[in-house]
């Protein structure tokens, strides 16, 4: 056989490129070798590229409209920030299973919730909205939202609105909202969901905003029963006096108790339609204010209830029972009154303190016997002196509701 001989092709020289620094090396003298390592590396340097415009994380990130969903997946969070109005959409399939989520804009947010796998922040905070500006800002969530300490965290000068139709809501704060703005009324409706906070806060406000009103409407709220407001606490125009309205609503049971204080000059309203486990603590503190204070515990209270009135709007309480706590009632208008349907015992002794110019009413349930007995306690002869027990004689049968209880009557 012969040996097949290696032919050598000449090519021709020619003029150097300087035109990178590829053709540098290739002008100097470089080896064909290193050219072709530098081409392998160039394209390793294209594909990564390439891989990683493929891999979008959420779209729309730093726009005014983001989403998140099974078709633009999250690496496990979430971060974008706008100079401007922005709208966030979470749906199924977004994946944010770690990191949470974060949004920052100049303008209004608007965040809806609608992955039903949830979305969980297990380092530090679940949703945070801040709103750098006075923009109005809009969460609406129907699945979970959990996080190791804040769930729903949101910092704004404008007005808040919170709606949580259904899941759970869970860390060691549940919902809190901080508002410092002259506009910065707040919003919260939880009914349909449920908050888990027992080594914190369930719902924390606190605003200041000359024109803020707080509105709250819950589920069922658990919070740390040996802090103050463990349930809901809310703290309005506490350092500056301002702020306007108040009102609490509570649909499913309050574990941790509920703290409110009003230093603003508006309506005060507090309604519980299920339990209470911790005690109540209502003020509205600015004796400037000559709104109504009104009061409705129409499910049993376990702790202190202490109902204060600094102004002199009229006071309108009720309370259901109310077991192992004081019940304190002070200050109000002329015509305040309090209607007591139920026991209010602190162990096996009723205890009992009102300071205010009250009607009263005291009516413990039905006796096993078709009687029952109702005491009043007149308006004190010396403002601030306690008022004293004068029982009445028992009625021969039940009476009615309007004899039961004189003060809603009125004095005839």
């Amino acid at each position: 056989m012969r040996a097949l001989r290696r032919q050598r092709t000449t090519v021709a020289p020619e003029t150097p490129s300087y035109n990178g620094m590829w053709g540098m090396v290739m002008a100097d003298g470089g080896r064909p070798g290193m050219w072709r390592g530098a081409l392998l590396g160039s394209a390793s340097l294209i594909a990564l590229s390439s891989t990683a415009e493929a891999a979008v994380y959420c779209t729309g990130v730093g726009t005014a409209n983001v989403l998140c969903d099974a078709a633009y997946p999250s690496d496990g969070g979430l971060n974008t920030s706008f100079n401007g109005d922005v709208t966030v959409n979470v749906n199924a399939g977004a994946g944010i299973n770690s990191r949470g989520v974060v949004v920052s804009a100049s303008g209004s947010i608007t965040f809806n919730h609608n992955d039903p796998a949830g979305i969980t922040g297990s380092m530090y905070d679940g949703i945070v909205l801040n709103g750098v500006g006075q923009g109005a800002i809009t969460y609406t969530g129907s699945a979970n939202v959990t996080a190791n300490w804040y769930a729903i965290h949101v910092y704004d000068n404008g007005p808040v609105s919170i709606t949580q139709t259904s899941g759970t809501v869970t860390a060691n704060t549940g919902i809190s909202v901080s508002s410092a703005g002259p506009r910065g009324s707040v919003n919260i409706n939880t009914v349909g969901s449920q908050i888990v906070a027992p080594n914190g806060t369930g719902i924390f406000v606190d605003t200041s905003g000359s024109q803020s009103d707080v509105t709250i409407a819950t589920g069922a709220v658990t919070g740390n029963t040996t802090q103050t407001g463990g349930g809901i606490y809310v703290r309005m125009g506490q350092s500056t006096q301002t702020a306007r309205n108040l009102s609490v609503t509570t649909s499913g049971a309050v574990v941790g108790g509920i703290y409110l204080l009003n230093g603003g000059v508006g309506t005060v309203d507090l309604t519980t339609n299920a339990s209470v486990l911790g005690g109540i603590n209502l003020q509205a503190s600015n004796s400037a204010n000559t709104n109504a204070f009104t009061v409705n515990l129409n499910q049993d209270v376990s702790g202190n209830v202490s109902l204060v009135n600094y102004g002199s709007g009229t006071s309108t309480i009720r309370t259901r029972g109310i077991t192992g706590g004081t019940l304190s009632v002070s200050g109000g208008g002329a015509n305040s009154s309090l209607v007591v349907d139920g026991n209010i015992a602190k162990g096996n002794v009723p205890d009992f303190f009102f300071t205010a110019p009250l009607r009263l009413s005291i009516s413990p349930p039905p006796a096993p016997t078709p009687r029952r007995s109702t005491a009043i306690f007149p308006e004190p002869s010396t403002p601030g002196l306690p008022s004293l027990i004068r029982p009445l004689a028992a009625s021969p049968a039940f009476p009615s509701d309007r004899e039961a209880h004189p003060v809603t009557a009125r004095r005839r």
